[in-house]
């Protein structure tokens, strides 16, 4: 037996869990009808559209600080020599950075053509594309980084110290400065400005 919520009490009904140990366990049974309920009317929302923005925008959010905080990481374990264990963890750090900076831009881009506002609001603010250029640069400056991290990780000797190009510190540097640029541009299209 276990519990079925429903109304505003609790209702008993029969748990049939065929082929599993503790199928006679009340509590497993209260744990999957919840689960299976909180699914359910997680896939209906979905389905109907009304939380798939809230989805996306919580999504592009834990993308971006995501994607802060490994270039923070990045800047920090700079230093003009590294051992190539040392880059083995910044190209680490550089995958998920990757990863996020994906997660980032395929939110975004619902979030622009997809749910939420329609896109004329975003083509018409031009702080928007100069938002958008700004995360392109970004991108396109971290290739640098990633490709001497790829270039040097591998070695015989992983106490090996490697020089490491004063230039790609800069960039890194640079890369923060525009990523803190960015949020307050998305403030400004928050508050109306630029449309």
């Amino acid at each position: 037996m276990h519990y079925k919520f429903g109304g505003s009490l609790p209702i008993l009904t029969p748990c049939f869990t065929a082929n599993f140990k503790y199928r006679n366990s009340s509590r497993f049974c209260i744990y999957r009808q919840t689960f299976s309920q909180l699914l359910s009317l997680v896939l209906d929302q979905l389905t109907n559209g009304m939380y798939t923005e809230i989805i996306v925008r919580y999504l592009h959010f834990i993308g971006i600080f995501t994607w802060v905080s490994m270039l923070i990481a990045q800047w920090i374990l700079l230093k003009p020599q590294l051992r190539r264990a040392d880059i083995q963890q910044l190209m680490t750090i550089d995958r998920i950075y990757g990863a996020s900076a994906v997660l980032v831009v395929g939110m975004g881009l619902l979030l622009w053509l997809g749910v939420g506002k329609p896109a004329a609001f975003y083509n018409s603010n031009g702080i928007f594309h100069v938002k958008v250029t700004l995360a392109v640069v970004v991108g396109i400056l971290s290739v640098i980084p990633s490709l001497f991290f790829a270039r040097n990780r591998r070695g015989d000797d992983p106490e090996e110290l490697i020089e490491v190009p004063a230039k790609i510190k800069r960039i890194v540097t640079f890369e923060l400065v525009l990523m803190l640029v960015i949020p307050f541009l998305a403030t400004l299209m928050a508050a109306g400005v630029g449309s």
